[in-house]
């Protein structure tokens, strides 16, 4: 199958027999798993969540005392932890909440290869390219399509084989990579900021586009690390610990001016010095920005709410 035509032939008025191919035209795509990098289940169903309950017990193990390096304190690994399990409840969140507020709520039309894949992205065990053909079919505004939690640089190496495959997603799709649009990055907190004199580590993220599919999706890929302020040179890291956090709104653009993190994230990163750039975690979601402005805005949700209501309530 053409990969140009692939995304724009998934549509309400597509035939089964053409949805059977995009979906045979997919299968190749690399799959990860609940324990690796697959995505967050859809749904949180009983089944699942004690799934994922077992699934969140051994990344813990991961952020466990005898894992921690000795490049990083006890108080400092604690905010690590709680980056992490942040992180995860929102995740959950805004997947969950983007598929409940989805354009198609039924599955009139769709053949029962397509429920089987639909099945496995409920759980956690779909592909890349099947989470974007899910999201196309269901007009999901947003959708997690990997994700992968790797602490103190744990487990970083299957990033070698979720990048790829996300890669491989894009264009299966008929979509287009992008190269040469340099990574966002952002202060996100601190360890300690009410004490800046104490602060050991500064939250950022790195924000880049994969790829962008036909309809407007964006692929994008967020990763979450901290930096050492004491890797840092000293008159930089003196420079960041005086800036006062209190009552101060321009607090994380003052510290990435004063610590030039926007030039020196990028260099720790690309050289793997893990040591003064702690890696988190790195997920990687697709994102409507027209749908997510039409189905996802608090006016739409509201509408949405009121209209289950209605049609409950004539029910009883």
């Amino acid at each position: 199958m053409d990969e140009n035509k692939t995304e724009r032939l998934i549509s309400p008025d597509v035939s089964e027999d053409v949805l059977r191919k995009i979906l045979e035209h997919i299968k190749v795509n690399n799959r990860g798993e609940p324990l690796t990098w697959g995505a967050t289940p859809l749904v949180m169903s009983p089944d699942v969540k004690m799934q994922q309950e077992a699934v969140k017990d051994v990344i813990a193990e991961l952020f466990e005392s005898s894992h921690i390096p000795s490049y990083v304190s006890e108080s400092l690994a604690a905010y690590i932890d709680a980056l992490n399990m942040s992180r995860t409840v929102n995740r959950e969140s805004h997947n969950t909440e983007s598929f409940i507020y989805r354009k198609k709520t039924d599955l009139d039309g769709i053949p029962f290869e397509a429920l089987e894949v639909f099945d496995r992205a409920l759980k956690g065990f779909a592909s890349p390219a099947e989470l974007l053909f899910i999201m196309r079919l269901l007009g999901i505004p947003t959708i997690e399509l990997a994700s992968l939690t790797h602490p103190y640089a744990q487990r970083i190496t299957m990033l070698d084989d979720m990048r790829p495959a996300i890669n491989e997603a894009i264009t299966l799709m008929g979509g287009t990579l992008v190269k040469g649009i340099n990574p966002v990055f952002e202060v996100k907190g601190s360890d300690n900021p009410h004490q800046p004199e104490l602060m050991e580590g500064i939250h950022m993220t790195r924000k880049t586009l994969f790829g962008k599919l036909p309809d407007g999706t964006d692929v994008i890929e967020r990763s979450s690390f901290v930096l050492l302020i004491d890797e840092l040179p000293e008159n930089i890291a003196h420079t960041i610990r005086s800036i006062p956090y209190e009552n101060n709104p321009f607090w994380t653009n003052q510290i990435r001016r004063a610590g030039k993190l926007y030039e020196i994230a990028p260099l720790l990163l690309s050289g793997d010095k893990h040591d003064k750039a702690v890696p988190v975690s790195t997920t990687v979601v697709a994102i409507n920005e027209a749908l997510s402005e039409e189905l996802l805005s608090k006016e739409a949700k509201r509408a949405r709410r009121v209209q289950y209501l209605a049609s409950h309530a004539s029910k009883i």
